[in-house]
């Protein structure tokens, strides 16, 4: 069985409402690492039909400020534990 893979997503670059990258296809057991740059975010689960929607799954909350941008200061994990597409937002 292959190694897990750890998949890097940069939150709020510069200060932007936005993740880097916008998407990727894990697998299950892999480890989805949101990195917090810039000012607040929030990372939240949502799902197709109710987008920026909370659904009761991960939620990170509103706690990350990071205004110089330092990279791994803020880190959060989420484990991927099914193979169907997941929806996050800010």
């Amino acid at each position: 069985m292959p190694p897990k893979a750890t998949h890097i997503i940069d939150v709020g670059t510069g200060g932007g409402f936005s993740y880097n990258p916008n998407q990727l296809k894990a697998s299950i057991g892999d480890t989805v690492r949101f990195n917090f740059l810039g000012r607040n975010h929030s990372v939240t689960q949502s799902d197709l039909f109710s987008p920026c929607t909370y659904n009761g799954g991960f939620d990170t909350g509103l706690n990350q400020f990071n205004p110089l941008n330092i990279s791994e200061k803020f880190l959060l994990d989420f484990q991927v534990n099914v193979s169907t597409p997941l929806w996050f937002y800010w």
